[in-house]
């Protein structure tokens, strides 16, 4: 589903308008049809309830007079704040203000202080629909509009709001205050960046995408490079056929573990297997191959040179180049830690691949401020980053406030600047590639804020990879089966308890759930 800015909308809008021929009305019209769908919904008993829809002058004001009329002409209790003068309103709004009037729906203006109290005191309202803004706000709501908004939320009534809850701003991920809190946000034709990511996702509530009617050759852009991952994202997994064998999909190394942390290493293996790898090795310090060894049957070990700490000693590297002969895909970094040595040795492994790798955890953390010794040279293999905020923070120094303010835009410029692709974890991760394009993840749930996690889903990418499934696809579908298994699992454990083992444990239903969801071919 692509994402959409508002610059990107109204470039839209004027193409259906200007050359396809497409009435603004009757976009208009078609919206607020869809919003009215959405409102009977919800409330099947609507006509008994009492509706104040609060517009502004532009068109989604408009669009909010269109579904006050379609209410009204069904018998529903509808009133209009109309935060204008009605000789502001102009093109399809004023049309659409004057179909209104003509339909029986009561306005009134608010314009000033006295004017809003008068008019939204008149009759307490059981449902409230936002259409003050839309896509249209670049600053934070003053004056009327922010009280508006803050009667709304503080009013207990059930709220919808039309295409954007009114205070935020449709392109970034930031809260604006004040700013609409949404039960249900009915967003038109496609999703904006305010409905897929943190915070501001959480001011939507529900997120409804609703066709309006703009042809799908209308959405064909080159420079929209934005979109959230939906199921189809399995159909990258290969068909196995019925004379496999374990050769067929791919052997993974994974470098991992140190002493104490050696569980890392087992939950990455044994992801990278639950993934579809036909074979998995796990190198990792002498003193932890007998514990990772007993961790998990099916993993296969090695053994590297060692610290006096038990972790992965500069020498290591030369070994890892001669295990790399023969495999497809090197995962490295659960648990390695930052040992001087360590560090040493991951820079070098990393700077000498032979193989497509995934870094993720302290092998991330081994570049802290070093970031352009990751750049990707165009005739190396590709390198799959997946750092938490935290990680991302340390790598490129900068605080994890300003990481969190812009994710998909500095996740896009990691990649781009590296060459490079960039899944930043969290809450809706973010997937970035070298080329610009982003993609946001749905699934997952809070539970999943646990240790190992993160080793799980590097193992996924890598069993992926071993299967020769390419980037981004591979981790693109990680991210996603990823997440679905934490929300099968939450179902059964409950956020609270949910461990990383569970998702092991859970990862074969989301494969067959997420294959499921795949349209066979015709």
């Amino acid at each position: 589903m692509k994402i959409l800015t508002a610059a990107q909308m109204r470039a839209v809008d004027r193409r259906c308008i200007e050359s396809m021929g497409i009435a603004g009305f009757t976009l208009m019209e078609n919206a607020s049809l869809q919003v009215y769908a959405e409102l009977w919904k919800r409330w099947p008993d609507l006509e008994l309830k009492r509706v104040t829809i609060v517009c502004g002058k532009g068109n989604n004001g408009g669009d909010g007079l269109a579904t006050a009329r379609h209410i009204c002409s069904r018998g529903g209790q509808v009133r209009v704040i109309l935060l204008a003068r009605t000789g502001d309103l102009k093109g399809d709004a004023l049309t659409n203000l004057d179909a209104a009037r003509a339909a029986g729906v009561q306005i009134s203006e608010a314009t000033d202080e006295a004017s809003w109290h008068a008019a939204w005191s008149e009759a307490p309202p059981e449902i409230v629909v936002d259409a003050l803004f839309g896509t249209g706000l670049a600053a934070p709501a003053t004056g009327i509009a922010a009280r508006a908004i803050e009667e709304i939320n503080s009013s207990g009534a059930w709220v919808l709001a039309i295409d954007v809850p009114s205070g935020l701003s449709s392109d970034t991920g930031e809260v604006l205050q004040p700013s609409v809190r949404a039960n249900v946000t009915v967003a038109l034709q496609c999703l904006k960046l305010c409905h897929a990511v943190p915070p501001a996702c959480d001011r939507c509530g529900d997120v409804a995408l609703v066709p309006i009617g703009i042809p799908a050759d209308a959405l064909e852009d080159p420079t929209h490079r934005i979109e959230m991952l939906d199921p189809g994202v399995a159909s990258c997994l290969p068909t196995r056929r019925r004379d496999s064998h374990k050769g067929h999909y791919g052997h993974a190394l994974v470098v991992a573990g140190s002493m104490g942390k050696t569980g890392a290493a087992v939950m990455t293996g044994m992801a990278a297997y639950r993934a579809g790898a036909g074979l998995v090795t796990v190198a990792t310090p002498w003193s932890c191959l007998p514990i990772v060894a007993s961790g998990a049957a099916e993993i296969m070990t090695e053994a590297l040179p060692e610290t006096v700490d038990g972790t992965i000693d500069r020498k290591a590297a030369e070994r890892v180049r001669d295990l790399a002969g023969g495999r497809d895909v090197l995962l490295i970094g659960p648990g390695v830690t930052t040992n001087a040595s360590t560090v040493a040795a991951v820079r070098e492994i990393i700077r000498t691949r032979t193989l497509p790798v995934v870094v993720d955890a302290d092998a991330i953390s081994c570049f802290a401020n070093d970031y352009q010794l990751l750049k990707a040279a165009p005739e190396a293999p590709p390198v799959l980053i997946t750092p938490h905020p935290g990680e991302l923070s340390r790598l490129l120094g900068k605080s994890i406030g300003e990481i969190l303010r812009d994710r998909v835009g500095i996740a896009s410029q990691v990649a781009c600047e590296l060459g490079l692709y960039v899944v930043l974890k969290g809450y809706r991760s973010i997937i970035a590639t070298p080329s610009g394009d982003v993609f946001i993840n749905p699934t997952g749930n809070p539970g999943m804020a646990t240790g190992g996690s993160g080793d799980v889903l590097t193992g996924i990418a890598g069993g992926l990879l071993a299967q020769g499934v390419p980037l981004p696809q591979a981790a693109n579908f990680a991210v996603y089966i990823h997440g679905l298994a934490g929300d099968l699992a939450a179902r059964e454990t409950g956020e609270v308890s949910l461990v990383a083992t569970d998702l092991l444990r859970f990862l074969p239903a989301a494969f067959r759930t997420a294959a499921a969801a795949v349209p066979s071919p015709s």
